[in-house]
């Protein structure tokens, strides 16, 4: 155990380790403690791992973070590897052993205790020590109990039962209760300046302190009204060129999760409640295919204004890596959707899988297509050209492009908060992926889709 008397080198967790030995659940109990300046490896490196998942992630409840950290220990080999329980409730241990303890002066100096019962008569239980682990011999007894509590054949913890029922006095206690709200909710106020320097990535922003506090003195009510994403406000807070530039993990999903569909963004966006048109694009079969099948989704729309909050474009993603012509097709897309002038928010979902640097977009200005098309050996296609990225792109980032932006180069809240979801996906293992088009609201189902 770790060598630091507040949480285990101290008379409640001795009286604790030599209670089993009185009740004859155990012969004897050895508790040994590291030198001081030595840590425990193996836990050190599990707590360095969900540390690192944490800083870069957003959470606001018990069971976020639990997603979370079964996700930061994801293992294929070891399915069940990690397993996260809640605890909410524990005796009080120490309210019932502490007027049993007489522990003896100076006994936190040693760095191994036994305790066993003594000879001869075996009837009371001792602690014999060691300076240091690699001595041979023990020293002592010393007596460290002075009493046990009421112990019988079953009847230990039910004459203890009200003492150990955990917190079940302070729970009836409205004056206690009160305190306690009141020392949360003065804590929860202090949480965002304190995380002040996180301004990229916070772990807690002010609307999740918002949330906590409703939680806790009960005024949280679920919206009724899906957040409908404004055409033309947008999130001065965060700088879009953060996206192609950070090597957060934030902004990837696990490279094992391939199956990055419509139906699975869709979903995304239906819990944002944002209903999305879903179009399927890089039709090898040359632009004018593509050109058809924007005109017929634009008609469709001017059928039904109210079909959708925002077209999802899922490019395919070998003819994205292959520089085929899907990227010229969004582009024209973005270009027919701003002359329609109807205010309709479009986002572009491109999956990039590290082969190479992708060409057809460059990240500066309004996300505008910087693309040239030129002829290709094939007179059915058309060569898209441009300048690659400046930099690489992480294998497995997610791209947001076509947004219409303002001119300061920023992304929208909606965005930003979709992009924040793709990250939470990441525990979900593959058979647990949404059913395409069952998790779409209203989609447009292309029957030349490729």
């Amino acid at each position: 155990m770790d060598n630091c008397t507040g949480e285990n080198k101290n008379q409640y967790i001795f009286a604790y380790a030599s209670l089993p030995v009185h009740l004859g659940a155990f012969k004897e109990v050895t508790v040994n403690f590291l030198p001081v300046g030595h840590t425990h490896e193996d836990i050190d490196q599990l707590h360095s791992v969900t540390s690192k998942t944490l800083r870069v992630s957003r959470f606001a409840t018990a069971t976020q973070l639990r997603e979370l950290i079964l996700g930061a220990h994801r293992n294929p080999k070891y399915p069940n590897g990690m397993q996260v329980r809640f605890m909410t409730q524990t005796w009080d241990w120490k309210a019932l052993l502490e007027p049993h303890t007489d522990p003896p002066v100076n006994f936190c100096t040693a760095q191994s205790y036994r305790f066993a019962r003594l000879p001869p008569s075996y009837e009371h239980v001792g602690m014999y020590f060691k300076s240091l682990i690699a001595d041979r011999d023990w020293k002592g007894p010393l007596p460290f109990m002075k009493s046990y509590p009421p112990a019988g054949s079953g009847a230990s913890v039910a004459a203890t039962e009200d003492l150990l029922n955990p917190g079940a006095n302070s729970r009836r206690d409205p004056d206690r209760m009160n305190k306690t709200m009141s020392a949360t909710l003065a804590a929860l106020d202090k949480l965002p300046d304190q995380l002040r320097y996180r301004d990229q990535t916070p772990m807690f922003t002010r609307e999740d302190v918002s949330f906590c506090k409703d939680l806790i003195t009960g005024n949280y009510e679920k919206e009724n009204t899906p957040f409908r994403l404004p055409a033309k406000m947008h999130d001065s807070s965060f700088a879009a060129d953060s996206l192609f530039t950070s090597t957060s993990s934030l902004y990837k999903i696990d490279s094992g999760a391939r199956t990055i569909d419509s139906g699975m963004l869709a979903s995304v966006f239906d819990r944002l409640g944002l209903k999305c048109q879903s179009v399927s694009v890089g039709d090898p079969t040359g632009v004018s295919t593509a050109d058809q099948r924007t005109l017929a989704m634009w008609e469709s729309r001017a059928e039904d204004p109210q079909k959708g909050d925002m077209v999802l474009i899922d490019p395919d993603r070998e003819d994205m890596a292959d520089g085929d012509a899907s990227p010229a097709w969004v582009g024209q897309f973005i270009e027919d959707a701003e002359s329609a002038g109807d205010g309709l928010p479009l986002a572009s979902i491109w999956w990039y899988e590290g082969r190479g640097p992708l060409n057809g977009w460059s990240p500066k200005g309004h996300f505008e297509p910087a693309m040239r098309v030129a002829p290709s050996k094939s007179k059915r296609r058309k060569q898209v050209t441009a300048e690659p990225w400046r930099q690489s792109i992480p294998k497995g980032s997610i791209l947001l492009a076509g947004y219409q932006l303002t001119k300061n180069n920023r992304l929208p809240s909606v965005v930003r908060e979709f992009v924040f979801r793709l990250r939470e996906m990441e525990a979900l293992n593959e058979e647990n992926l949404p059913d395409g088009k069952d998790d779409c609201v209203d989609c447009v189902e292309e029957e030349d889709a490729v």
